[in-house]
């Protein structure tokens, strides 16, 4: 099973998920930082992480994968820093793209009503 985590910054949660046998397959990472896709591919290497795969992209750009290339995609706190309702819909649209039919989103952030940022993403 592969997976995508669009906001992967230096990959704590993905190695967290892979270390702990809950991630399989492939991992593929896009962050717009290239200093976190620096840090994140420099981690797989230090981890001994098979099968990664990590670019600079942003996430509110059309995304450089094929419809239902994943099994899985990971939101760890990304969707709480898009900005705009358009935004969000953009990102809410390529998840559903790149996902497989049978594919899982699995969303990881806290949400605290008075959060500024916190925003409901709706697929």
């Amino acid at each position: 099973m592969d997976s995508l985590d669009f906001s992967s910054g230096v990959i704590k949660f993905f190695h967290w998920l892979k270390t702990n046998g809950l991630i399989h397959g492939g991992m593929t990472g896009i962050d717009f930082s290239p200093t976190a896709i620096v840090e994140a591919n420099t981690r797989s290497e230090r981890f001994k992480l098979t099968n990664t795969h990590f670019l600079v992209h942003d996430a509110i750009q059309p995304w450089p994968f094929e419809t239902g290339q994943f099994d899985i995609a990971i939101d760890c706190f990304g969707s709480t820093d898009i900005e705009t309702p358009d935004w969000r819909k953009f990102v809410a649209n390529e998840i559903t793209r790149v996902l497989s039919s049978n594919g899982h989103l699995l969303v990881y952030t806290f949400i605290l009503h008075t959060a500024k940022n916190t925003h409901s993403l709706t697929l």
